[in-house]
């Protein structure tokens, strides 16, 4: 079933098995689609009449509404049977008026049914329904309705073994993938976004409330952390369908998205999800892939300070919970000691200020699991991510002890900002200076000296060079010294070296023979002699 709720147009499909063809209640017309592939049943009389006849867009003769799912269509069979491979749908044997897959437009209770039929022998078809007024919410949503459809006749041409939440998942995620730039569509993919992070705890593969048409951020995430390309997702039917299941299929499946298991990409998953929408840090979500632009995040449970226990909320299977470690700048480490009934993935993800996450996993099978975090107080957060590996709920024990006192040793890196001084910038060759340089990191060590570990540059190393803060004059000229990172770099701070001053006095040569007073007696004399010399002259 496939759902629009005016307000929040979070559009939710389901499938179904219905042994008769509907009946619509004026008389009813056809359309085959240019392509082939698709044949349009509506009318325009009783109840199931189009409320919308216009032909405008294009003006062929035919209602806009029937044109708007033939392009949903086309779209999704081109993208995905045309050029990814997906097997086409079985035909259904002449049912419906001939062999091209049906789609009947009259009222319902929802925006769009995929019905699967068996057929005599073995394998599966489909045929669709669409609401008779879905285009009231718009050309582009009712195009996405249609191929959000189509979509699930492509995988009942795998299998329809498979749990119903990964049937909306997959299709959900073509469908916003595919149909962007209407404000019922966008609403919609931020929406179902929210849906997702808001309540992780529930089960990967949980259903209701449209949690499973949010799965299309683990269909995003399966993409995006395996850099892998969308003909991936026929491979992942594939394997479901050969194993059965859709557990038993992601097993064997995860190696296509660079994954060594199941449990490893829902432990990776529950860690991504802290930097989804606007919390991206630009090492996770691709913003091209399905963006999200609401200011959302996965709730944490937070312990203010050290030492704390607190018992987490009840995690369902592969759900996952967190705990978030406030920082007190005031310890060096920290110690997480998670316990729980069953087996579990507990994973501290520590997220610098402007990089990517400094993430430890440990696996337990029930046995407490220790997180070590030294230097976490240089972090902007701590979160513990556990998700749950049993079949069956748990909650989780937490405690976090600290030791040490704290001594800010940041990663040049996550700095937000960078400000370079000198004591001087006027040297001699040969002469070398220290400089100081302080970051912005909106956490603890906000203000620490990280020059010793900077990337430094000098724009003219043949006058001055810099390594780890010192330095160091080479030869007369001038040249700018900053510091930087792979975001931001210091103000340059612009250093002269001077030339030598030249020797100013007496200087005298002789041939060695000067007698009893020497060289250097004689030397001493004419000196002597010139300054008074120099002295009288400045008298007159």
């Amino acid at each position: 079933m496939l759902r629009s709720f005016t307000g929040v147009f979070v559009m939710l499909s389901a499938t179904h098995a219905l042994a008769v063809r509907p009946t619509l209640t004026g008389t009813e017309l056809t359309h085959p689609s240019s392509d082939g592939h698709v044949l349009i049943h509506y009318t325009l009389g009783g109840l199931d009449a189009l409320p919308d006849t216009q032909d405008t867009q294009p003006q062929n003769g035919i209602p806009d509404a029937i044109d708007d799912v033939e392009t949903g269509m086309h779209r999704v069979w081109e993208e995905f049977v045309q050029v990814d491979g997906w097997p086409a749908p079985r035909v259904d044997q002449g049912e419906g008026g001939d062999d091209r897959l049906d789609v009947y437009l009259r009222v319902i209770d929802a925006n769009g049914y995929a019905h699967y039929e068996p057929l005599p022998g073995s394998g599966t078809t489909c045929y669709m329904e669409l609401a008779h007024d879905g285009r009231n919410l718009g050309p582009l949503t009712f195009q996405s309705v249609a191929g959000h459809e189509l979509h699930h006749c492509l995988q009942a041409a795998q299998t329809t073994r498979v749990d119903s939440w990964i049937f909306e998942a997959t299709s959900t995620w073509v469908q916003y993938s595919l149909f962007t730039g209407a404000v019922v569509v966008d609403v919609a993919r931020q929406v179902l976004w929210q849906t997702r992070l808001s309540s992780p705890q529930l089960a990967l593969d949980a259903t209701g409330n449209r949690y499973e048409y949010a799965g299309m951020v683990w269909i995003q995430f399966l993409l995006d952390r395996g850099r892998v390309p969308r003909t991936q997702l026929l491979g992942l039917w594939q394997d479901m369908a050969a194993a059965g299941d859709w557990e038993q299929g992601h097993q064997t499946a995860m190696a296509r998205f660079n994954l060594p298991s199941l449990e490893d990409a829902v432990a990776e998953f529950a860690e991504w999800n802290l930097f989804a929408c606007l919390q991206d840090d630009g090492f996770h979500y691709a913003p091209n892939g399905l963006p999200c632009e609401f200011d959302t995040g996965v709730p944490t449970q937070r312990l203010y300070e050290l030492p704390a226990d607190v018992v987490t909320v009840s995690a369902a299977h592969l759900g996952a919970v967190y705990v978030e470690l406030e920082p007190n700048c005031a310890s060096q480490d920290a110690v997480v000691t998670v316990t729980g009934s069953g087996p579990f993935v507990a994973r501290a993800v520590e997220v610098r200020a402007n990089g990517g996450a400094l993430a430890y996993t440990r696996f337990s099978e029930g046995d407490a699991a220790t997180l070590e975090l030294p230097g976490w107080n240089d972090h902007r957060r701590t979160v513990v991510a556990i998700v749950n590996r049993s079949a069956v709920p748990q909650t989780f024990q937490v405690s976090a002890q600290e030791m040490g006192t704290y001594v800010p040793q940041p990663s040049v890196d996550g700095a937000l900002s960078l400000l370079a001084g000198a004591p001087r910038t006027t040297l001699r060759a040969g002469e070398q200076v220290t400089l100081t340089l302080t970051g912005r990191f909106n956490a603890c060590p906000d203000d620490a000296d990280i020059a010793s570990r900077a990337d430094w540059v000098s724009t003219n190393p043949g006058v001055a060079t810099v390594q780890a803060g010192v330095v160091t004059a080479v030869a007369a000229g001038a040249t700018e010294i900053y510091a930087r990172n792979s975001t931001v770099e210091s103000a340059r701070l612009a250093f002269t070296v001077e030339e030598e001053p030249q020797a100013r006095g007496c200087a005298c040569a002789g041939d060695g023979q000067l007698g009893p007073w020497g060289r250097s007696g004689l030397m001493l004399l004419f000196c002597v002699v010139a300054a008074v010399r120099r002295r009288t002259y400045h008298r007159n």
